[in-house]
């Protein structure tokens, strides 16, 4: 096995003048990547940073980023990414948690971290001056060259800490070692092949997982990352490939590529060139899988399914026009690095179709959360059942299901199915019914209890409509009573016909829409 930045390492030995990234011409080689990231990483080992020290990570997404990534690797630490689209409050958590040994960021973001300069080393990347109150670029060019020399290292070390949201309110900061990670990119081959030199874009912002796939399975595989890394793009992600048209590897959110499905541009000869476009994160619609075996017949679509505490991708399936024929589409089967056991309330084992908590176990599975734990006790348990595994099992708070093919289906989350007058629901199943209906292109359904009671409590439907069909309120609850048992009536509907709000990684914002209903009772 491989530590992370072995992946590039090799790379950058075995093709050195190859294009490592593509910053809309700004164009680095492997070796001068390397070159620049072994000076920073020199800088830091000055710093006397140890093996599972943390660092925490805040620049734009671009050159910076990649050189601040390898070099604190490559000084045996571990990072941790932050970005400007945190609020505050955020930032100081992660920095008081995880207190790091330095802080590497931008100048504009000096801003956002200089009240740690007495206790934390700060790095400023991109400027070069003579200063006492930060070590920067002009600090970075005096180190040597060499490639550092790392004592104490092993598998178990860890490679970066990702903080994702906590049902408790607070973020959860998912421990990922080499081991995970290395699992993962050197199993990937198996089952998905990049010829060389081809072109990654790296869409996920780095404080979401996805990034390790865009970053390190390109560079394992020789090819160049292409970051998308201005706004407008997120406007029209047409832009992107118009200004970068050979871009041939996409790992995308489903409703992200939707924008260019339900527009029609598909068919856009800025497209062509895409060879394997990967759908995560999301549930992914039958239609637009339509929709796009069609526009793109020279394509590879894939549907991937995975959390954060499973090193990115825990299962993977290639799509093709017979999956069209199941309910929904399959997330597919396990990777080599991952363990599924589907769990059923007495912690027997599901059957076949039968729907289960999916738990993990295996070589990918994180060690657990950061200084947390009261979440590593709740999520990361001794094994429920009578197999002989001497190892944590990860509960990952899904429920999935196996068919007799051995292909898991995604059903939900343990904590969208409610009980409700003494029916239990799952609101998943509420959305799959409406999405079938031609005139709600979208829907999310979310319950609310009034004075803690499940009885009152109050199911709410925000409705994406259809552009050519935008029907009245009375409309959806005429066809909800036609649709849904009276146990699964709306208490609420709320009409939009535009798109829903979104998190920076471009998932429905759950907590803007609670704002909405909290402020229509208020």
């Amino acid at each position: 096995m491989l530590y992370l930045q072995n992946f590039f390492e090799i790379t950058a030995l075995e093709h050195p003048n190859s294009i490592a990234v593509d910053d809309h011409g700004k164009k680095t080689t492997y070796k001068n990547l390397d070159f620049k990231a072994n000076k920073l990483a020199n800088l830091l080992l000055t710093l006397n940073i140890k093996v599972n020290e943390r660092i925490c990570i805040l620049t734009k997404k671009n050159i910076n980023l990649y050189i601040s990534i390898l070099a604190t690797l490559k000084s045996g630490g571990c990072w941790v990414p932050l970005t400007d689209q945190f609020p505050e409050k955020r930032i100081k958590f992660i920095i008081d948690t995880t207190v790091p040994k330095a802080i590497i960021i931008e100048k504009e973001f000096y801003f956002l971290v200089k009240k740690y300069k007495k206790k934390i080393k700060i790095i400023i990347i991109d400027e070069k001056i003579k200063s006492n109150k930060y070590l920067n670029l002009s600090d970075i060019s005096k180190q040597k060259k060499n490639k550092p020399i790392i004592k104490d290292a092993n598998l178990s070390s860890l490679a970066y800490i990702i903080y994702t949201s906590g049902s408790t309110g607070e973020p959860k900061g998912v421990m990922v070692t080499h081991l995970n990670t290395s699992t993962y990119i050197t199993n990937s081959k198996k089952y998905f092949t990049a010829k060389p030199k081809m072109r990654f874009a790296h869409v996920a912002e780095i404080i979401f997982d996805p990034s390790i796939f865009d970053i390190f399975i390109c560079w394992h595989n020789n090819g160049t990352i292409v970051p998308m890394n201005k706004n407008e793009y997120k406007v029209n992600f047409l832009k992107f490939f118009e200004k970068n048209k050979n871009i041939n590897i996409l790992f995308i959110v489903p409703s992200f590529f939707e924008k260019l499905s339900d527009l029609n541009m598909l068919k856009s000869k800025s497209l062509k060139n895409l060879k394997h476009v990967i759908f995560g994160g999301e549930r992914l619609s039958k239609k637009l899988v339509k929709d796009s075996l069609y526009s793109l017949p020279k394509c590879n679509f894939y549907n991937v399914y995975g959390t954060t505490e499973a090193s990115i991708i825990s299962h993977w399936h290639k799509i093709n026009k017979r999956d069209l024929k199941f309910d929904s589409m399959p997330v597919g089967k396990e990777l080599p690095g991952i363990n599924t056991m589907l769990l059923k309330n007495n912690n027997e084992e599901s059957k076949i179709n039968e729907n289960g908590d999916a738990h993990f176990y295996g070589s990918q599975v994180s060690i657990g959360y950061w200084n947390d734990n009261f979440m590593n006790k709740k999520y990361f348990k001794e094994n429920p059942t009578k197999k002989p595994i001497f190892e944590k099992i990860y509960n990952t708070g899904d429920i999935l299901y196996k068919n007799k093919e051995g292909l898991y289906f995604y059903k939900g989350r343990q904590d969208s199915q409610i009980k409700l007058r003494g029916h239990r629901i799952e609101l998943h199943e509420i959305e799959n019914v409406f999405k079938s209906n031609y005139s709600c292109k979208d829907i999310k359904v979310l319950s609310f209890s009034r004075n803690n009671s499940t009885y009152y409590s109050d199911l709410i439907f925000y409705i994406r409509r259809s552009e050519k069909l935008k029907k009245s309120k009375n409309f959806y609850y005429s066809t909800s009573r036609k649709l849904l048992p009276k146990y699964m009536q709306p208490t609420n509907i709320f009409l939009y016909d535009k798109d829903f709000p979104r998190n920076i990684n471009g998932k429905i914002n759950i907590d803007e829409l609670k704002k909405q209903f909290i402020k229509y009772i208020a």
